[in-house]
């Protein structure tokens, strides 16, 4: 799954941020022929003159047998 943060998208740079973040882990998802499954969209990490480092985490889970 996939969460994001970015700053309030209110000009062409601050748009480019996510669509690269997100058109990489696309290409990442392509090649690994795996997908994100649901996922929380958080856009604007802005509060008056406060923003978030742009941030882009994924969290993924997988199984093993217990002797592993």
């Amino acid at each position: 799954t996939l969460q994001e943060y970015f700053e309030r998208l209110n000009s062409k740079e601050s748009w480019g941020k996510p669509v690269a973040a997100l058109l990489g882990a696309y290409k990442a998802q392509k090649e690994l022929e795996i997908g994100a499954i649901g996922g929380k969209d958080s856009m604007s990490g802005t509060f008056m003159d406060l923003t978030v480092p742009p941030t882009l985490v994924s969290f993924a889970v997988g199984t093993a047998h217990v002797d592993n």
